[in-house]
């Protein structure tokens, strides 16, 4: 099963609000398990209705991690980062690695813009889906 159709299970998964999914083929199966939400923790309708209305611009995301390991905004045989924010990047740029054991896998851009932010700090521990670099707001 490819990525991005995983990618779209989890999605549907966490807008269902399911706790458990499985899915079972000749050629694979997969599982997913995750904390479902309370009530309680659902903000309540009121709550939201009640607040004033401020619009705030969503945060746009440049490279999310596609596995799980140790985010490196550089290759540990350097001392520069591969980018800084204010650099502008392009799909495919390389913003940084994620260290699974001995081995470094890329991070690269999905989208093009200007680099913002790293969302997490180097070195960190991330999840598949973490988001790790952000866009930077147009002036």
């Amino acid at each position: 099963m490819h990525i991005s159709k995983i990618r779209q299970i989890v999605e549907w998964v966490s807008s269902a609000n399911l706790a458990q999914f499985e899915l079972h083929s000749s050629e694979f199966s997969i599982r997913l398990t995750r904390p479902a939400k309370t009530p309680a923790s659902t903000p309540r309708q009121a709550s939201i209705t009640e607040a004033p209305a401020i619009e705030t611009p969503a945060l746009k995301i440049a490279a999310m991690a596609t596995v799980c390991g140790r985010f490196l905004s550089r290759h540990p045989s350097r001392d520069e980062p591969e980018v800084r924010p204010g650099d502008a990047l392009e799909p495919g740029t390389l913003v940084g690695l994620i260290a699974v054991g001995e081995l470094l896998l890329p991070v690269t851009a999905s989208a093009s813009g200007t680099l913002g932010a790293f969302m997490v700090a180097d070195q960190q521990l991330v999840s598949y889906g973490t988001p790790l670099v952000s866009l930077a707001e147009p002036a």
